[in-house]
């Protein structure tokens, strides 16, 4: 007879906090109706799952919207006109195939950060994992033409050298380019060479009532 106690305790990973599970589609659903309506948000809107901003932010950040979760926020993105120009979801455990959904959806949106927050570790949550076939997905959906992503933040999603070039692969094809943010582990050549085809590229505004303060649901980064 196996043992299931050992696999219960496993599942404590880091202070005694388990593991991020998925949220229920259900919760998602206030704000896909939003979403779909297309409508701005004239004041802070805080839904069970993240927070729209006057500003243009959505952030769900460390929300647990999980791989389904994206799909249905992408699909809720690419129905029409949408108030989203900045799209935050770091450490929401996306998986290879929630990144492709919603850095491939298209719509409005001009920045898209899929990396990891600051308080990750204390809340054991997951961060977003993009392996050589998400690489490819994202890399030719945005080699594309009909869409405004100038911005995407990839740092701390496990790509390394190979699918940074996967990326390069489609970007010298782009129409339109898109200003990357890697990790560390790339190999800095990959870096350049996509460096050098969005050079044109202005980095993002931070807004001045959040300059100290990268997300709603993030903490304030060190004082200098």
């Amino acid at each position: 007879m196996v043992n299931e106690e050992p696999q219960d305790s496993q599942r404590e990973t880091f202070a005694g906090v388990p593991p991020v599970v998925p949220r229920p589609a259900a919760e998602l659903a206030p704000l896909l109706d939003w979403l779909r309506a297309g409508r701005p948000a004239g004041e802070r809107l805080d839904f069970t799952a993240g927070t729209a901003l006057p500003d243009g932010r959505l952030d769900l950040c460390k929300q647990g919207v999980g791989a389904a979760g994206a799909a249905l926020i992408a699909e809720a993105l690419g129905e029409g006109p949408t108030p989203v120009r900045h799209l935050l979801l770091g450490t929401d455990a996306l998986g290879d195939e929630g990144a492709e959904a919603v850095a491939g959806s298209g719509a409005g949106v001009t920045l898209l950060d899929l990396g990891r927050v600051r308080a990750a570790a204390v809340l054991a949550a997951g961060d977003n994992q993009i392996d050589l076939a998400a690489a490819d997905t994202i890399g030719r959906a945005l080699s594309g033409s009909g869409h405004r992503l100038a911005h995407l933040v990839l740092t701390h999603t496990g790509m390394r050298s190979r699918e940074a070039h996967r990326l390069l692969d489609h970007a010298v094809h782009a129409g339109t380019a898109t200003r990357y943010r890697l990790g560390a582990g790339i190999a800095a050549s990959v870096k350049r060479r996509l460096d050098d085809l969005s050079a044109h590229i202005p980095a993002p505004a931070v807004p001045a009532d959040v300059a100290a303060v990268r997300s709603v649901h993030r903490t304030a980064p060190p004082e200098a």
